[in-house]
């Protein structure tokens, strides 16, 4: 069976695009530099897509988008946002991806003053808390005397690329976000670097594109679940393939919406899908 290839470019902002871009060290140490400000003289990407598994039984385990430490060893997650779901807030998000985090880095019997620096960096291709800022920072301090800090070594940050005010943010970041929302803005050499390891990415001369080589695994298994038949269960009137195929984008973790949009499968019945494979952050 013949399976025809759609011409598609996947951005940034597409979540595993953004993985395979950023599993690259210097790329991600580049990225975290600029975002944070400090300099870091080692840093190893120890996995993307990381699963964390959270030490109670049944408890929720989450999946990282990229994880890293430095030689300080300082740990830093770095996740893509393209969907901004009110049932999935983000800031509850964050606050357990640092309780995950912190459980990554002690083991048992080990002193809390273990602990090192941790970093969750959320980059949003939306904007979040009225839309007046494009960076936000997050860290511990006491409401009665906002000068004193709790210095638990954690800090949360959120990027959004259609917040307003740049202030605070290294030139090189406002570009990166610039061109979030629009990848022909290539205003910098860091975005310059991005933006070629993105179309490298894309690219499928002799259709051996890495992106590609994953679409073309979607459809040979749509079309081996047509085959099949209807799947029987919840996702009720969903082929066996196109099921195989949300996964599949799923795992790759591609938008729910941009998953609906591409198999023509409801929203509602590809939230469903990811909930019943427990595929969802």
């Amino acid at each position: 069976m013949e399976f025809i290839l759609k011409k598609y470019k996947y951005g940034i902002s597409s979540d595993f695009i953004f993985k395979l871009v950023f599993n690259h060290k210097q790329l991600a140490k580049k990225l975290i530099e600029k975002i944070l400000g400090i300099s870091i003289t080692t840093l190893t990407v120890l996995q993307s897509e990381k699963f964390v598994l959270n030490g109670k039984k049944d408890g929720k385990a989450v999946r990282l988008d990229i994880f890293a430490k430095d030689d300080e060893g300082r740990g830093y997650d770095i996740e893509m946002q393209s969907s901004n779901d009110p049932n999935d807030p983000l800031p509850l998000r964050a606050r357990y991806y640092v309780s995950m985090l912190d459980q990554e880095a002690i083991n048992k019997g080990e002193h809390y003053r273990e602990l090192k620096q941790t970093y969750v960096i959320f980059i949003c291709n939306f904007a979040l808390f009225g839309g007046k800022r494009r960076l936000y920072t997050f860290n511990f301090r006491c409401n009665e005397d906002t000068s004193i800090k709790l210095n638990d070594n954690s800090t949360i940050v959120f990027l959004c690329s259609k917040g307003k005010s740049n202030s605070g943010i290294d030139k090189d970041i406002v570009s990166f976000l610039d061109y979030i929302n629009d990848d022909s803005q290539i205003k910098s050499d860091f975005v310059k670097e991005i933006d070629k390891k993105v179309n490298q990415l894309n690219k499928n001369a002799d259709g051996e594109g890495e992106v590609h080589m994953y679409e073309w695994s979607f459809m040979k298994e749509r079309e081996k679940g047509r085959a099949e038949g209807i799947v029987e269960g919840r996702a009720e009137g969903v082929e066996i393939g196109q099921v195989k195929l949300i996964i599949n984008m799923i795992k790759y973790n591609m938008p729910l919406e941009t998953i609906a949009n591409s198999t023509k499968v409801a929203l509602e019945k590809v939230r469903q899908i990811a909930k019943e494979h427990n595929l969802l952050k």
